[in-house]
């Protein structure tokens, strides 16, 4: 009984250690600094973002790929509110992966879409927040983000870090109906990249006129590289400064919200995560809370 007691004791914390809530925004692997982005932007390694997922959308039997999203909770996905704003649409979320056509990917059915009580396609308050069919079991490759309670882009360091499961290369939408990835547009894999924060007189003067450009974080592809068509609702991030044990933290400050649509993007706009600490408490019943 005792040898068998204490043989079963490593079990036990083993057991207790695959169940204990990993730290958001640590990546077991490194991402390299003189990274890109998106259109032109540098491949993520499988693991090396694992709080990213690929949000699919199933409308009129037919599937097709929509937008790119953040895990906050194990029960939780942070995204734009303009891919999932339609209530005759199903959405489905892929995670732990880097290919959004990997069949071995951890797959969730999404049961609840909460959208921003106030919110106007492509205007205002393009935040929203996917429930899934059963928790997620954390690993190395599926973690959450942490999101940044205090954000101000005149303070900080220069660049962010963008991903997502859009397209590599740029192509034109038709003026009017669906617009459609063209063949060799898209690889299927999670690419990343560098932005540069823009001042908010110059994103005033191109964005101003359509929506309330306070709500945004503008911001431009480092060295050619820009956030195109299924990059949006993915992440901003930036390290944690407060951060001293030689490990790289990354913070979520916003959502890929929008750009100009028919020519190379010149500048993004990402939804400022700090205005809405509150509501995704709220939204996810303290599931996930912002800090500093």
């Amino acid at each position: 009984m005792f040898r068998f007691f204490v043989c079963f004791l490593p079990l036990l914390s083993l057991c207790a250690f695959s169940n204990a809530e990993p730290e958001c925004g640590i990546s077991e692997y490194p991402i390299p600094p003189t990274s890109h982005r998106i259109i032109n932007g540098t491949l993520v390694k499988k693991g090396e973002l694992p709080w990213v997922t690929a949000i699919s959308i199933v409308f009129q039997s037919k599937r097709a790929f929509g937008c790119t999203g953040s895990i906050i909770s194990r029960n939780h996905v942070l995204l734009a509110a303009h891919c999932c704003d339609d209530p005759y649409a199903t959405y489905f979320i892929k995670f732990g992966t880097n290919d959004k056509n990997d069949e071995h990917a951890v797959n969730r059915l999404t049961t609840k879409v909460h959208l921003h009580n106030d919110y106007i396609e492509y205007k205002q308050h393009d935040i929203a927040i996917l429930e899934f069919d059963g928790p997620l079991n954390y690993d190395e490759n599926i973690r959450p983000i942490c999101l940044k309670k205090t954000f101000n882009e005149s303070e900080s360091e220069k660049r962010a870090l963008s991903s997502g499961f859009g397209a590599k290369k740029f192509f034109k939408c038709p003026p009017h109906g669906p617009c459609y990835t063209p063949p060799g547009a898209s690889d299927g894999k999670l690419h990343r990249g560098s932005e540069s924060f823009i001042p908010q007189q110059e994103c005033d003067q191109k964005f101003q006129s359509q929506v309330n450009t306070t709500e945004f974080i503008c911001a431009k592809g480092f060295n050619g590289t820009d956030t195109f068509k299924g990059d949006r609702g993915g992440p901003l991030s930036v390290k944690n400064p407060e951060r001293s044990d030689g490990k790289v933290q990354w913070m979520q400050v916003g959502i890929s919200s929008f750009g100009d649509s028919n020519y190379p993007i010149k500048l993004s706009a990402f939804t400022r995560v700090s205005l809405y600490c509150d509501w995704i408490a709220k939204t996810t019943k303290n599931a996930a809370t912002c800090r500093d």
